[in-house]
C-alpha cells in the first residue's frame, strides 16, 4: 500500500469529534460504518473508544487478485416527502383545519386548506407533489450500501472492491483498495 494520498477526514463520522487517527503504521477515517486506512509514518495517536477501528477488521481482506472494478452508480430510489416546500398557517381556521359551523356549532374541515390547517405555496423543488425521490442505496454485489458511502467511494482514485465475511463481525462487508489505502464499508439493513 502507498503512502497516505487521500485526505480521509471526510470518512469521518460527525457523532463525535473526530480525525483521522494512527494504530501501528495506518492512519484511519471512520464514521462505524465505513472504515479506511492508508499508510502513514507518522506516531500512533488517541481516537475515540466508541470508534470501534481496529486492524482485526481487515483480517480476511481479499487479495489483489479478486478485486472487481468499482461498479456502475445504479442507486435505489426512495420517495420522501418535500421539506422545501412553503407552506403558512391557514387565516380561515387559524391552523387547525377546522372551523365551527355558524349555524349548528359542530367543526368542519376548513374549505379553504381541506382540514390541513395550512396552505401550501408553490415549491420548485418538488414541482407542487409535495413529494421527492432521493438516491438511497447503491447494489454491490448482493448488498446494498448508503448511497452517501458510494458517492465517498468513488471520489477515490482507482477503486475495486470485493465482498468478504467479516471475521470481527457475522456479516459480509464490501472490501475496496485504492490508490493509496483501502477500507471496508458494512451493508445497509434495509433502505
Amino acid at each position: 500500500m502507498a503512502t497516505e494520498t487521500v485526505d480521509l477526514k471526510a470518512f469521518c463520522g460527525d457523532f463525535i469529534s473526530c480525525d483521522p487517527f494512527v494504530i501501528d503504521g495506518k492512519k484511519y477515517a471512520t464514521d462505524r460504518m465505513i472504515l479506511v486506512r492508508t499508510d502513514t509514518a507518522d506516531p500512533n495517536t488517541q481516537h475515540h473508544s466508541s470508534l470501534n477501528a481496529s486492524p482485526e477488521f481487515f483480517e480476511g481482506f481479499p487479495d489483489e487478485a479478486l478485486m472487481l472494478p468499482w461498479p456502475e452508480s445504479n442507486p435505489a430510489i426512495k420517495e420522501m416527502e418535500c421539506e422545501e416546500c412553503p407552506d403558512d398557517d391557514c387565516e380561515d381556521c387559524g391552523g387547525f383545519g377546522t372551523i365551527e359551523c355558524p349555524h349548528c356549532g359542530n367543526d368542519d374541515d376548513c374549505d379553504k386548506c381541506g382540514g390541513s390547517g395550512v396552505i401550501l405555496g408553490d415549491c420548485s423543488v418538488c414541482n407542487n407533489t409535495r413529494r421527492v425521490t432521493c438516491p438511497a442505496a447503491q447494489p454491490i454485489g448482493h448488498i446494498s450500501i448508503g448511497y452517501k458511502y458510494d458517492q465517498l467511494i468513488r471520489s477515490l482514485p482507482n477503486v475495486r472492491y470485493a465482498i468478504f465475511p467479516c471475521l470481527a463481525r457475522d456479516y459480509d462487508v464490501v472490501g475496496f483498495r485504492f490508490d493509496g489505502g483501502e477500507g471496508i464499508v458494512a451493508p445497509m439493513s434495509k433502505y
